[in-house]
């Protein structure tokens, strides 16, 4: 029988990453609805926003790999069929719910039309719905012009192709560790390549922009890398008291911070970003893993309360935020103090709405999970 894995400090580590995204779209939106909007950065932006969501792939290859070694553990194998669908009651209301309010509701509305967002895709309705249907929205995010509100959904999208593939690679007599290096070697040599052949005008470029996109998305070494912290934090003490060190997880911080802010150059910043941030996530999260004190506040109750909506807060952000700004943007730019009280507006109704949705709606869903361990 599969055990029911609790990290209480993980929960905070998810709603700090929730954050970074809701962050990075409450800037863009800014631009959207307020002229003369001076926070608005796109590179900034995309930092937030890109390392949030790199985050969340690692913290969900971290705890997926950790709760199927110790089914393996447990039961001397693991029961596909019944992680699957442990997967699907979490994951799928609330991602066809989305789908549903965007295709259907949101984006006929006046009022949630989104000024930067081209509307353009209903064209391409036809060719873009089939994708979001069998959980792929990753490839008409790439593909096709976005679908305001649902277009947040290409994470979920990976994520479920990575829960695809990955209980079959525990099974395997391979040890997880090897397949987790080469997943990580075959994305650097890719990345090397690519890279090469671009420099070189060996590859057409557009053609060359949509490969490295779509691979970029669907970042499977993410996941590797959070499968390694799994694997250590079970198997390998020694390296778990190296990630312990203070001096380590000052290091890990500390590049986060500096992947967040401006210092990093945009050419770099391309190279390394993604690789950087999840070493560097992989060792906060074996930290708050085994419950280190100075992430004390990560399992402290209303972080682990909002970690455990963080699936909401990520889903109904935009939402928030557009309702927020349409009904309370008008003002003079560069009131700092207003853009705060926004935020603040904004936040509280994401919290809000995930709490609702929560209890009103997954909730049920979730109860079925009892089930199926």
């Amino acid at each position: 029988m599969a055990s029911k894995i609790n990290f209480p400090f993980l929960d905070g580590a998810r709603f700090f990453a929730a954050l970074l995204v809701f962050t990075a779209h409450f800037i863009e939106f800014g631009n959207y609805y307020i002229p003369g909007f001076t926070l608005h950065n796109p590179e900034i932006e995309m930092r937030f926003g890109a390392i949030g969501v790199t985050l969340f792939f690692v913290l969900s290859g971290f705890l997926i790999t950790f709760l199927l070694l110790q089914e393996k553990e447990n039961d001397k194998s693991i029961n596909i069929k019944k992680f699957y669908i442990r997967r699907m009651l979490r994951i799928w209301p609330l991602y066809f719910l989305i789908v549903a309010l965007s295709f259907l509701l949101l984006n006929n509305l006046s009022f949630f039309q989104i000024p930067g967002y081209d509307a353009d895709y209903r064209p391409y309705t036809s060719s873009i719905l089939p994708f979001y249907m069998l959980l792929l929205p990753q490839i008409p995010f790439i593909l096709f012009p976005v679908v305001p509100y649902a277009n947040i959904l290409w994470s979920i999208g990976v994520e479920e192709l990575f829960y695809l593939f990955w209980p079959f690679a525990i099974t395997k007599k391979t040890k997880v560790k090897t397949i987790c290096f080469l997943i990580i070697g075959c994305w650097l040599l890719f990345k090397a390549a690519l890279l090469i052949l671009r420099k070189y005008n060996l590859l057409n470029q557009p053609q060359a922009a949509m490969l490295f996109e779509f691979v970029e998305r669907n970042r499977f070494y993410c996941f590797a890398i959070g499968g390694l912290a799994a694997y250590y934090l079970k198997y390998n003490e020694s390296y778990i008291r190296i990630a312990g060190k203070t001096a380590v997880q000052l290091a890990a911080v500390a590049l986060l911070l500096l992947f967040l802010s401006p210092v990093i150059k945009a050419m770099i910043l391309r190279l390394i970003m993604h690789e950087t941030v999840s070493f560097a996530g992989a060792v906060i999260i074996i930290a708050c893993a085994v419950q280190l004190k100075g992430y004390a506040i990560a399992g402290s109750r209303p972080f682990r309360y909002l970690g455990k909506i963080s699936y909401g807060i990520y889903c109904y952000h935009l939402i928030a935020i557009v309702v927020v700004y349409k009904s309370f943007g008008n003002f003079t730019a560069n009131n700092i103090a207003h853009y705060c009280v926004l935020y603040l507006l904004a936040l509280g109704g994401t919290v809000v709405l995930a709490s609702v949705s929560y209890y009103l709606f997954e909730k049920p869903f979730l109860s079925l999970k009892q089930r199926f361990y």
